[in-house]
């Protein structure tokens, strides 16, 4: 498996995993802490934290695939 491949997994994972974490364990927790929230006003925000999840995880990939080929074409370059 390539580095970049690699990479990507690991941001899908971090996605799930952060999907899972915000949508059973957080909601509670974030229950007692959003004022004038019922649960059926969270059930519309827990989208909005699991799609923040995603950007972040899709940042993180896309951000590491770009530093490699920005070192990739300094070292080419170089030599």
């Amino acid at each position: 498996m390539l580095k970049s491949e690699k990479v990507i997994v690991i941001g899908i994972g971090s996605f799930i995993g952060l999907f899972i974490l915000n949508f059973y364990f957080l909601s509670y927790i974030l229950s007692f802490l959003v004022i004038g929230g019922d649960d059926y006003v969270l059930s519309y925000m827990m989208p909005i934290y699991s799609g923040i999840a995603l950007i972040g995880a899709i940042i993180i990939c896309c951000s590491y695939i770009i530093v490699k080929k920005i070192n990739q074409l300094r070292e080419e370059r170089n030599k």
